[in-house]
């Protein structure tokens, strides 16, 4: 299974106070309904309509864009807004946010995607800077993944810009397909037929308005180099468009091996810069030698996440039929075959568990930091610490060992750590999200240590039928795990059957709160 570096979960922000949580609470003049969903928040506003967090049915976080109530009967508004709605059902990847559902003929036109946690990259390289290292490789390569999947459809996105970028936990995320494929101009002023926003649009949407693929590569390109160095590659504001036009790039402080993509994409001439799919596995290679068949993702085992495997995130979606001029069939980007052997399968697993488990305990110890000895909440902190701490001592040896060809001692380990019951841990994420949520707030913790206890406890009970497998093959005094072992863990990562009973799936519901803290 592939995973996401530890230098990307470091580079992002824990203190931010979106990134990896719940979003803040902002109730003032929701909705009582969207659709067939009930808005639990506000996530902001744009020129086309206002986004809220709510949940499906079945409990999954959506963000819902609704039309603003001014242009509800304006229809040029309504045709725009169906035009977004039907951008949104040809294209898919898994650095994108594909359509959950939509009625463009409602009274106020929405529509529904997965919600995803994080900050933007502005609001990221603003407060803490730029990203750096493999962190910024990963950026590039998945945005550039997402870019090749928007053009394989027939979609220019048009608008690929710091703050349509998502730096979610589990790889970025580009987003906002508002003026995607379209005429009019929605980011500057109406008297301008060029779409896009100012400083973020190719030569050619400044001199000619014309817009296709290949301004989305010149877009990638400056995304890149504001990445890298924190400064957009043309300098300040005023006077931009010319530089954009005449000038040529800044890229100190480029990285030497994005340095040449980023100057390929920033190439005057629309046709020489490459297309996105060549540059997605040109980026990927920085990872190493297994780079482009092991792109980094962290996989969330309670979610309808991304595939593991990663042909799946590598492989291009096959073109439609109606794709149009100018988007090659033939450009894709080759995995090589997963593996399924499986001593690699679990180094992988451990590797995932152990990158989720170093962040998960850093926070953690700052959420105990910021907790006084009279504070409420002061023995739960301590609980999911020492919890973390011990799962992290056991992965680590384990790895080390099975890295050293020592399998029976690395089996022993991977027992020891499945013997520490997560339900305990379970219990004081819980607490930390329903009744001790003021605790965090008069504390003023605005981490993500109740998130990544999820995620660990998550890619531990993924990775049980591989461990299970390892250690009834190296250790005889255990040829299948325990009952009580795999109970434990169940109990912690898996909701229960209905047929349980609702006394069961209360308790669930409980441990499992997603109430935000603050």
């Amino acid at each position: 299974m592939p995973v996401l570096p530890r230098a990307w979960l470091r580079s992002l922000p824990d203190r931010h106070r979106d990134a990896w949580r719940t979003p803040a609470v902002d109730t003032a003049g929701l909705p009582d309904r969207i659709g067939p969903y009930r808005p639990l928040r506000r996530l902001g506003a744009g020129g086309m309509g206002t986004v809220y967090y709510a949940h499906s049915p079945g409990g999954v976080p959506l963000a819902v864009k609704v039309l603003h109530p001014e242009f509800a009967a304006d229809p040029v508004h309504r045709r725009r807004f169906a035009r977004e709605i039907a951008t949104l059902t040809k294209v898919s990847g898994p650095y994108l946010l594909e359509l959950a559902d939509a009625d463009a003929s409602a009274a106020r036109p929405w529509l529904a995607t997965p919600y995803v946690a994080g900050s933007t990259l502005a609001e990221h390289v603003q407060a803490h800077g730029p990203l750096t290292r493999a962190s910024l490789a990963t950026f590039a390569a998945a945005t550039a993944h997402a870019l090749a999947c928007i053009h394989r459809a027939g979609v220019a996105h048009r608008d690929l810009k710091p703050a349509n970028v998502i730096l979610a936990a589990d790889g970025p995320r580009v987003v906002d397909f508002g003026i995607a494929h379209h005429l009019d101009a929605t980011a500057i002023t109406a008297t301008r037929v060029t779409t896009g926003t100012p400083g973020w649009m190719a030569p050619e949407q400044l001199e000619r308005a014309a817009t296709g693929t290949a301004s989305d590569l010149f877009a990638w390109g400056l995304l890149i180099a504001y990445a890298a160095t924190g400064q957009h590659p043309f300098g300040a504001p005023t006077g931009i468009e010319y530089r954009i036009i005449a000038a040529e790039p800044e890229l100190d402080g480029v990285p030497a091996g994005l340095a040449g993509l980023v100057a390929a994409a920033l190439a005057k001439d629309p046709a020489a810069r490459r297309p996105a799919a060549e540059l997605a596995s040109q980026a990927a290679t920085l990872h190493g030698p297994a780079g482009a068949a092991a792109f980094p993702t962290l996989i969330d085992a309670r979610g309808a996440g991304l595939s593991p495997l990663p042909t799946t995130l590598w492989a291009l979606p096959t073109a439609a039929p109606d794709s149009g001029p100018g988007i090659s069939s033939s450009a894709t980007v080759t995995a090589a075959p997963a593996t399924t052997e499986p001593r690699a399968q679990l180094v992988a697993a451990l590797e995932e568990i152990r990158a989720v488990g170093e962040e998960a305990l850093r926070t953690a110890m700052r959420l105990s930091d910021s907790l006084t000895t009279h504070d409420s909440g002061r023995f739960e902190a301590s609980t999911l610490t020492s919890f973390i701490a011990s799962h992290n001592s056991s992965a680590l040896l384990a790895a080390m060992r099975l890295r050293a060809g020592d399998d029976a001692q690395s089996a022993q380990h991977l027992h020891r750590m499945l013997r520490k019951d997560p339900r305990k841990a379970v219990e004081a994420v819980a607490y930390f999200r329903g009744p001790g949520a003021y605790v965090l707030k008069m504390a003023g913790y605005q981490g993500n240590a109740l998130y990544l206890a999820d995620r660990l406890i998550a890619a531990t009970y993924d990775a049980l039928p591989t461990i299970a497998d390892h250690i009834a093959r190296h250790d005889p005094d255990f040829p299948e795990l325990p009952t009580a072992v795999h109970r434990a863990w169940t109990t912690a990562a898996v909701p229960p059957d209905p047929a349980a009973g609702p006394r069961a799936a209360r308790w669930w519901r409980a441990l499992t709160s997603r109430t935000p803290a603050g």
